[in-house]
């Protein structure tokens, strides 16, 4: 035998040899993924009616939000009238609450003096009063 034929032979064995543990790993990793196919194939199957249930679910949700928001549009004139209701209300309550704090300041200030001038009135009334009484009880007697 030649020695080219010699090295033909060597470098086939070789390959042979390199390729048949590669082989027999890809058969194995070929056999992994068949059984990971297997199970996702069952976990799809088992879960298909929790995911139709569930889409089916949330369409039903969108086609409620679509008819919540057509009412939302047509209403919109109506809402915008009712917001400036409530902000002429928050307006007119803001005045009222200032009149009010005015009128206590007022009221605060003003009525210790009107009491004391009322209590000095009837004080001075039963003062002027006391001559007449003693004229109504000579007058009895």
């Amino acid at each position: 035998m030649e020695q080219w034929q010699f090295a033909v032979i060597l470098l086939v064995g070789v390959l042979v040899g390199a390729l048949i543990p590669a082989l027999f790993e890809l058969a194995s990793t070929l056999r992994g993924l068949k059984r990971l196919l297997k199970t996702v194939d069952e976990l799809v199957v088992a879960t298909r009616p929790g995911v139709e249930k569930a889409l089916l679910e949330i369409g039903t949700g969108a086609a409620h939000l679509n008819r919540a928001a057509g009412v939302l549009e047509r209403s919109e004139d109506g809402i915008k009238s009712v917001l400036e209701a409530v902000e002429g209300l928050k307006t007119w309550v803001a005045r009222l609450r200032n009149g009010a704090t005015i009128l206590a300041m007022v009221v605060g200030a003003v009525l210790p003096g009107v009491l004391e001038a009322v209590r000095r009135a009837q004080q001075s009334a039963e003062t002027d009063l006391t001559p007449t009484r003693h004229v109504e009880k000579e007058m009895e007697s």
